[in-house]
């Protein structure tokens, strides 16, 4: 395995999978996985996370199975069709598992994070001698933790707001763990 870089992959290392039609199944093996619709840059992301394809590779095969009917876009949601889930469905034993695996990893932590996002509340405050970061974790309409932190400027600021974001389980759990 050649772990040279070059222009023409976009310094993505050659692990053996960037043909075209490796390409297309694990997208429809991504979407057939996770049973639902989601969102194009979720499934571009979950590919180019683990330097399996590039970015533009990934969006030439996504346009060239939406033409081929193997998986549907509607408002920036992808969804795998009957014909599509029927492809990866016999293909996917083609894949190494040690793929699948990183694919599906990439793409279930990428969700996870949109869900903290959206049912967690990150707040950045301005005030006369530098920026309050507050993260609220709740469940449903229960308050569960909340948490301020100074930073002395705003791109430090921005930075611990993409942390709590990231890691608000991982905060949670280990201030309950220090409290009992």
């Amino acid at each position: 395995m050649s772990s040279k870089k070059n222009l023409f992959d976009a310094n993505v290392e050659h692990v053996g999978f960037l043909s075209p039609s490796d390409i297309k199944l694990l997208v429809c093996y991504i979407l057939k996985s996770i049973g639902k619709p989601i969102e194009k840059d979720i499934v571009i992301s979950s590919i180019t996370t683990h330097e399996l394809a590039n970015y533009y590779t990934v969006c030439e095969a996504i346009t060239s199975l939406i033409s081929l009917g193997n998986i549907e876009e509607y408002e920036n949601l992808l969804s795998i069709t009957a014909k599509g889930s029927e492809a990866a469905g016999q293909l996917e034993i083609s894949l190494p598992y040690s793929v699948r695996e990183k694919v599906i990893y990439a793409t279930m932590d990428t969700l996870l994070n949109i869900k903290s996002k959206n049912e967690n509340n990150v707040k950045v405050e301005k005030t006369d001698n530098g920026y309050l970061v507050s993260t609220t974790i709740n469940d449903g309409d229960i308050k569960l933790f909340s948490l301020c932190v100074y930073a002395p400027d705003s791109m430090q600021a921005d930075f611990i707001k993409e942390k709590f974001l990231r890691n608000i389980k991982n905060i949670y759990m280990a201030n309950i763990e220090m409290l009992f």
